[in-house]
């Protein structure tokens, strides 16, 4: 439940920080834990309530009164922080100052068109027709959305994007980390 939750906060964060700070940011790098610290907090008990529900039912039907409370609008909220994600990506490419730079964030620009916005679009829909996301339309875009890390992963290691070192060592850093919250 938490990492399924983290991921629009991974995805904001990114495209904040991807591959240099917004001009905003670097001015008041603040503002952007007034949306990410009660996403965290969410995520948290999004993740403690999944793990309890596996031995202790009926203290989850408490935690879920909390979880509302803490974002009553939750999902509304992801899906803003993926569109402003992509807002944020195609704002940067636009008012890049080289070239290289912008081919790179043009290659992420088509990457995450492609991967999320059939999610955004199928999703947004089958809420305002009050169905269940299910069979084809979810298959397609979960695979859909494969594209995305393929295009990150072709900006990074092909166009040079990051240096390779230091997308080993952070993915070194996120596998520790997550390996430690697992053991905690």
């Amino acid at each position: 439940g938490a990492f399924i939750r983290l991921g629009p906060l991974a995805l904001f964060y990114f495209a904040i920080i991807f591959p240099e700070s917004l001009a905003f940011d670097r001015k008041l790098p603040w503002i952007k834990w007034i949306v990410i610290a009660p996403m965290l907090l969410r995520a948290g008990l999004s993740g403690l309530a999944f793990g309890l529900l596996a031995h202790h039912r009926d203290a989850v039907l408490g935690l879920r009164a909390a979880l509302v409370a803490v974002d009553p609008a939750g999902t509304d909220v992801e899906l803003g922080m993926i569109g402003l994600s992509f807002v944020i990506l195609v704002f940067k490419t636009v008012t890049s100052t080289t070239r290289d730079a912008r081919r790179r964030l043009l290659v992420l620009d088509v990457g995450a068109a492609i991967g999320l916005l059939p999610f955004l679009a199928t999703y947004t829909w089958l809420v305002i027709h009050n169905e269940r996301f299910r069979g084809w339309p979810a298959l397609l875009c979960l695979a859909a959305l494969l594209v995305f890390p393929l295009a990150m992963a072709y900006a990074i290691v092909i166009n040079r994007a990051m240096d390779v070192r230091v997308v080993v060592r952070q993915g070194l850093q996120y596998l520790l980390a997550t390996s430690g919250i697992r053991i905690v």
